[in-house]
């Protein structure tokens, strides 16, 4: 769902949207909720770029990052530049976060060798 939405005659299967809300609804019930400022989908593969102040909720988790690519085709969620996740677990503080949507898994990782993921854990 977005505000605005616009599709060129030279790119018929991308859709360029402005304002955007998602929903990923899964096979276990849970449901994924995604805003954004924009987003690139690609209907051919139902691929999405997300892009500026997006906010990642699911449960009582809620996650905060510049970009955010959702890769159907691979059960992935790719978020990085200034991602931050608050929740039922604790907080964390990192560059890149690849989410496993079926294993409901994440790989966390900082951009440079030496800088360290920041992590508070929850009692």
């Amino acid at each position: 769902n977005a505000d605005l939405a616009k599709v060129f005659d030279d790119k018929p299967n991308i859709s360029n949207m402005e304002i955007v809300n998602a929903v990923i609804s899964l096979s276990d019930g849970r449901k994924i909720y995604i805003k954004s400022d924009y987003a690139i989908y690609d209907k051919s593969t139902n691929n999405t770029n997300f892009i500026g102040n997006i906010v990642v909720t699911e449960s009582n988790n809620k996650i905060i990052c510049d970009n955010l690519d959702l890769i159907l085709s691979e059960n992935l969620i790719k978020l990085f530049n200034n991602v931050t996740y608050d929740g039922e677990k604790g907080f964390i503080k990192s560059d890149e976060v690849h989410i496993d949507i079926l294993k409901n898994e994440a790989n966390i990782f900082m951009f440079k060798k030496n800088d360290k993921v920041q992590v508070k854990y929850n009692n």
